[in-house]
């Protein structure tokens, strides 16, 4: 039996105790990331940020994989902006079935190996309520094949979609996210995994109304109601700085389609870290400020970018230092003509 402390609500199913924040987590659908970025994944009720990438091309992925993962959890999810209708439909489906069938042929084998023949055939005790890991692995979090969908009939229960294709005006689709946005409110159902497409476009409000919207989004965000809700913001860059200041954590994207860069040819993009607030008991700092992405068909992975060291002044490529030959150049010469000591036309004796 697991005991939690009194007021502390216990990990519902896709989320865990995070070992940084100690605070109740839920993957972002990349597993990489949850562990490199965020330190084990999204802390309930956090506001995400990504910039988007110019020309835009891997930001859709990061909403994919968050709404993606929210289903296999049974969340709630909420798509907002233009194109919802069409990214409902093209929701990756996870490899699940198949890294089960690659980890049951060697599963009985790996048993025999770790326990005893003695207690094989007994039962294993339970984990932590909330973590599920992923057969044959210590993941949390699930890996998706980009190359399939799931079908929409599946899944239309648990997708709420608001495209502004499908409302009769700008002030119309306005009304239905602040409609939306209020019954969330008021739900305890379950949790809620909420992400607004394109932040900042043609479709959305300017300037006061949209700061409004981002703290009514702020506000939902921070509710002590049991059914928690995160949010992801997809934005555009003309807005990126307003939606930092609302945001706790904001990536930017920047890829490499059009941009040359000595790291082409190991990754497909960057992610620089703008904002990252600190949560919980254990504060998680990342290794590095900017970090390199690339996709592949079943794998989305994110790396730290090492950048190459510095030459110092001095230095040669082998990494040899001499800067004393420089120092001791510009010693004057001694008049006395006394080549012991360092001088100019002599040699050091160090």
């Amino acid at each position: 039996m697991v005991f939690t402390k009194a007021g502390q609500r216990r990990p519902a199913k896709g989320e865990r105790m995070s070992p940084h924040h100690l605070v109740n987590c839920i993957s972002s659908g990349i597993p990489s990331m949850d562990t490199q970025l965020l330190g084990g994944g999204i802390p309930v009720g956090y506001v995400l940020s990504i910039v988007q990438d110019d020309p835009s091309v891997y930001w859709k992925l990061f909403a994919k994989f968050f709404c993606a993962e929210g289903l296999e959890a049974d969340q709630n999810i909420l798509l907002i902006g233009r194109g919802a209708n069409t990214m409902a439909r093209e929701l990756p489906e996870s490899t699940d079935s198949q890294e089960k069938a690659n980890v049951s042929g060697n599963a009985q084998n790996e048993e025999k190996l770790k326990i005893a023949w003695a207690y094989q055939k007994k039962r294993q005790p339970m984990g932590r309520a909330g973590i599920s890991h992923i057969p044959g692995t210590n993941r949390f979090g699930h890996l998706y094949d980009v190359s399939t969908y799931r079908k929409f009939e599946n899944i239309s229960n648990c997708v709420t979609i608001i495209d502004p294709e499908d409302s009769s005006s700008k002030e119309d689709f306005h009304d239905r996210i602040n409609q939306s946005l209020k019954r969330l409110k008021d739900d305890s159902s379950g949790a809620w995994r909420v992400c607004f497409l394109d932040f900042g476009g043609m479709c959305y409000p300017m300037a006061s109304k949209l700061a409004k919207l981002l703290l009514d989004v702020r506000l939902l965000s921070a509710s002590k109601s049991l059914a928690n809700n995160t949010f992801l913001l997809t934005t555009q860059r003309c807005v990126a700085e307003t939606v930092c200041r609302f945001s706790d954590a904001q990536y930017e994207l920047e890829n490499f389609l059009v941009k040359e860069s000595q790291f082409k040819s190991q990754f497909d993009g960057t992610i620089e870290v703008n904002k990252m607030v600190q949560v919980g008991l254990k504060p998680f700092q990342q290794s590095v400020a900017t970090f390199g992405f690339k996709l592949k068909r079943k794998k989305f992975t994110i790396e730290p970018l090492h950048l190459p060291p510095d030459f110092d002044e001095g230095k040669t490529r082998d990494g040899e230092d001499n800067s004393y030959q420089s120092a001791c150049s510009s010693i004057p010469s001694n008049p006395s003509g006394d080549s012991s000591g360092c001088c100019g036309g002599g040699s050091c004796d160090f």
